[in-house]
């Protein structure tokens, strides 16, 4: 993982598909995250998943621009004006 990230593993509670420049929440965990939250092919994920599932994850820029990262994500903390537009909170116990 990059050092950046905190492997809070909320970013892949929802499978992301990029489509027409948009990402869309297509619903379920990602099948490649691990009980520890980690991502089973990190380092090949953008074209794993594709090749396993048919849908991409977003790279943090893109998911960033379509604000689904976190508010606390390192990725975005700082980001003057950043919303996340997902309540990862709703779905949790």
């Amino acid at each position: 993982m990059k050092p950046t990230c905190l492997q809070c593993g909320r970013c892949c509670l929802s499978s992301r598909l990029a489509l027409d420049g948009r990402a869309h929440l297509t619903g379920g965990e990602c099948p490649f995250l691990m009980p520890d939250n980690s991502c089973a092919c990190y380092e090949s994920r953008h074209e794993t998943k594709l090749k396993y599932t048919g849908v991409r994850c977003l790279t943090s820029q893109e998911a960033a621009r379509e604000r689904i990262l976190p508010d606390d994500c390192p990725y975005v903390a700082g980001k003057a004006g950043y919303k996340c537009v997902v309540d990862y909170e709703e779905d949790e116990p």
